[in-house]
């Protein structure tokens, strides 16, 4: 079970289902969902993305963290996918 998550500048921080659950809902406003399958959606993303880090080590990299999130999203809701990338793609400008 993934414990902890190493950022890209190195730190060591406790892993954090909450994190989780707000970046794919801040996703799901940007992709503009209603607010039953904004909570529908990070529910079960939630779910899916927490029985994969069960099955993995104590700890992960925040961008491998990141691409299991967004394969799990672009499987179920690529909407929501393209709306995390497309804020992404906006902070790097």
């Amino acid at each position: 079970m993934v414990k902890f998550v190493v950022k890209s500048d190195g730190e060591r921080v406790p892993f954090s289902q909450e994190k989780v659950e707000l970046s794919i809902m801040a996703a799901c406003t940007d992709a503009e969902l209603e607010d039953d399958a904004k909570n529908a959606v990070v529910k079960g993303m939630s779910k899916l993305v927490m029985m994969d880090l069960e099955t993995m080590d104590e700890e992960m990299s925040s961008a491998q963290l990141r691409e299991l999130v967004l394969s799990k999203l672009d499987a179920a809701h690529p909407e929501v996918a393209t709306a995390w990338r497309e804020y992404e793609e906006s902070k790097n400008v």
